[in-house]
């Protein structure tokens, strides 16, 4: 993987660990999220799909991104770069899918997770 990708998926990586971070850390403080006007945030993060397997989403969100940032930093982890991002878009379609068909409320910081997400995943399996 070129230096320019590495660097790509290392931004996106540490992004979503801090948005994850954030929302993991709101969460177990029982806060209500810094929202931007028309979103539901609080909603979201309230809702029964806010825990996966028992754990709150945000902390697998700081696993997978905290994974993601140490899978990127040895070439020879790149396979398993590519498996673990593509689990993270299995994964990040499916809180996207809960958002917009589901719950029909968005929250743009859980919007900003997925996507980032979505990203790597497109960049650990393109030359660019």
């Amino acid at each position: 993987m070129i230096l320019k990708q590495k660097n790509l998926i290392f931004i996106l990586g540490l992004l979503g660990f801090l948005v994850s971070s954030y929302l993991f850390y709101i969460g177990i403080k029982n806060n209500s999220p810094f929202c931007f006007p028309d979103s539901s945030c609080d909603f979201v993060l309230k809702s029964k799909y806010s825990k996966f397997l028992g754990l709150p989403v945000a902390l697998w969100g700081v696993f997978y991104f905290g994974g993601v940032l140490i899978l990127n930093f040895f070439e020879k982890f790149k396979v398993l770069l590519k498996i673990v991002s593509s689990l993270g878009l299995i994964f990040a379609l499916y809180l996207i899918y809960l958002q917009v068909f589901v719950l029909k409320s968005f929250c743009l910081y859980c919007l900003l997770a997925d996507t980032s997400a979505i990203l790597i995943l497109i960049l650990s399996l393109v030359k660019i």
